[in-house]
């Protein structure tokens, strides 16, 4: 109707829903254009305003723009006199014109206030890194004395200098408030940076490019760390008192007690440094090509690494003078220096066999593994006894048990024996695994690498001496001489039984088997793949089957019924969360704010399988 319009008749709609039939002129006809025409440009040039005027948007959807709907009394006007369809065609093809421009301006807007907030946020956690280590030294350079002195006369000896050699707390406190002279003297010079407004503040590349050699001073420290934690360990073993007051500070002065001990503080130093180059070349990123917040931060970064360079080469040499130390304790039996091999990890642990616990020196190189024992436990540096278990990593299997109880146990399997090794924490146990497991891994990568699994070494008898002929006679006489008449021993009235050929092999036995029909199975399934569980810091390849009847079973191989792990889901909640290596499912009971359970799954095809049955399944998933 709209589109055929007559000038002496007109249909419109009365508020009742009945139509009318009125009159038009030609007065009313041309008056009808004229106000068309000036409605369509009053709001075309409304919406530009609009769409100039517009603040950027945040929504998960940029290209979507929100549009000035048509004036009232333009539609009002259409709908009465039929010609709609006219002004319509027109508006929207203006209507688009504009959301596309719109539309490409707030993404550009949108991509550089991303990077404006982004940019902003590295500033702020540099900045609390500088804090984070300022009040860490604070902490072991002030906190820690006083609080010793405040303890009995046996802990305030402690801070008193001998003449061979200091307490090991107090030369680590010595080596800390030299550190913080050389932080306080790099952290000092920020106070002209604005980390509120870093993007506007071109002085903070400058002052990092400046003073980053400052970070040299502490290489004297880092070379020597693992020596100074390995003497602090053995302290407060022996020295149940100075364990117990060290224990009381580190719950009182660090935020998860016995987790985050004094040993593992120092550690932080060194991360710390690195977390400066690595949050540098993030801010590098913020800004656009050209630019002289660039080039400086470019600048900056370049320095840092410089920087980093040299303190990683000097731990290294740190790292070759432990494999020195541990050739010496070997007394020369093992060759420590064999090309390719590297020194992973050294750790003191019980080996417990049932009925007794041994004090026993775990060493992980790249490719194998040696498990010795101690001439003198009290001695930290003492020899290794001649007898060691040497044991190839490729011969190596480790299981891990989930269980609370096994949190700091280790079972390592070989084709020769095997041990249970009883770490002092779980953290310390899941580094191990994650070397071993690592190191193996990169085996199969290197050039020249044998995928059968080595033999052990063969036992060799010893060699026999054979006396001279003139007194054994001939080995091997020309004619043999029978001793006595042989006797012939003849079977008589028996028949011998033939069976037949089938009867002679039995039937296996179905111990554990089971026959089940796959058809049937993904009947009753709704999503079944292969997922990587998550316990602690430690992931188990298995397979993920979730049933109709909301029951979540993980399986160890592909074709096994037997689960080894079993959830009922109805009741959970989901969260996903991306991850390098793939998405992280997260399953929590309502209610509850820690997590059940948790998957990875890996495959792009199974993330997105495992992502729209669980969206399906929980609305709450995001």
């Amino acid at each position: 109707m709209s589109g055929n319009f007559s000038k002496h008749q007109s249909v419109s709609h009365t508020s009742s829903g009945s139509s009318v039939t009125l009159p038009v002129t030609d007065d009313a006809v041309e008056m009808v254009r004229e106000k068309g025409d000036s409605l369509s440009r009053t709001h075309r040039s409304s919406h530009m305003s609009v769409s100039s005027s517009k603040a950027p948007s945040f929504s998960l959807s940029p290209s979507v723009s929100s549009v000035a709907p048509p004036s009232p009394s333009m539609k009002e006007t259409n709908e009465t006199f039929g010609i709609s369809g006219q002004f319509n065609v027109d508006e929207r093809e203006e209507s688009s014109y504009y959301d596309d421009i719109e539309s490409s301006c707030t993404s550009e807007m949108d991509d550089s206030e991303r990077k404006l907030e982004k940019s902003r946020r590295l500033g702020q956690e540099f900045e609390g890194q500088l804090k984070s280590l300022t009040y860490l030294l604070r902490i072991i350079t002030e906190e820690l004395p006083s609080y010793l002195e405040s303890q009995r006369s046996k802990l305030a000896k402690i801070l008193v200098p001998h003449k061979h050699e200091d307490h090991i707390l107090l030369q680590i406190i010595k080596k800390m408030k030299m550190i913080k002279g050389f932080h306080t003297a790099f952290t000092d010079e920020f106070g002209v940076v604005d980390f509120s407004n870093i993007q506007d503040a071109p002085q903070f590349p400058t002052v990092v490019i400046e003073n980053a050699d400052v970070l040299k001073s502490f290489i004297p420290f880092l070379k020597e760390k693992r020596e100074l934690v390995e003497e602090l360990k053995l302290s407060r073993k022996n020295d149940k008192e100075l364990d117990a007051a060290l224990s009381k500070f580190e719950k009182d002065h660090f935020k998860q007690g016995g987790h985050l001990n004094l040993q593992n503080q120092l550690d932080r130093i060194h991360q710390t440094v690195m977390r400066y180059g690595f949050l540098m070349e993030e801010f590098t990123k913020c800004f656009p090509d050209g630019s002289n917040m660039k080039e400086k931060s470019k600048e900056a970064v370049k320095k840092l690494k410089d920087v980093t360079t040299i303190i990683e080469g000097e731990m290294i040499t740190a790292t070759e003078n432990e494999t020195k130390k541990v050739h010496e304790r070997l007394q020369g039996r093992f060759d420590t220096f064999k090309k390719a091999r590297k020194l992973l990890l050294q750790e003191r642990v019980w080996s417990d066999n049932g009925m007794k616990r041994h004090e026993r020196y775990i060493v992980l190189f790249t490719d194998c593994m040696l498990v010795c024992r101690l001439t003198n436990s009290k001695d930290p540096g003492c020899a290794f006894e001649k007898d060691f278990y040497e044991f190839d990593l490729n011969t190596i299997e480790i299981e891990i048990d989930h269980y609370r109880e096994y949190e700091k146990t280790l079972k390592v399997s070989t084709t020769e024996r095997g041990f249970f090794f009883l770490f002092k924490n779980g953290k310390l146990k899941n580094d191990w695994v994650k070397a071993i497991l690592d190191s193996q891994e990169k085996m199969k990568n290197r050039i020249g690498f044998d995928l059968k699994v080595v033999e052990a070494k063969k036992k060799f008898l010893k060699p026999v001496w054979v006396l001279e002929s003139d007194v054994t006679g001939t080995l091997f006489p020309e004619e043999r001489k029978q001793s006595r008449e042989g006797k012939l021993h003849v079977k008589i009235g028996k028949r011998e039984k033939v069976m037949a050929a089938e009867k002679l092999f039995k039937e296996p036995k179905k111990r554990d088997l089971k026959k089940f029909d796959l058809d049937e199975r993904k009947k009753e399934t709704k999503a079944f793949g292969l997922v990587y569980l998550r316990s602690g810091a430690m992931e188990t390849e298995a397979y993920a089957w979730l049933k109709n009847d909301d029951r979540l079973v993980v399986v160890k191989q592909k074709l096994d019924f037997k689960p080894i792990f079993e959830r009922n889901v109805a009741n959970h909640e989901v969260r996903q969360s991306k991850e390098r290596n793939g998405v992280v499912f997260a399953f929590s009971k309502r209610g509850m704010t820690n997590d059940d359970f948790t998957f990875r799954v890996k495959q792009p095809y199974s993330i997105k399988k495992w992502n729209t049955v669980l969206s399906d399944h929980f609305p709450e998933t995001n």
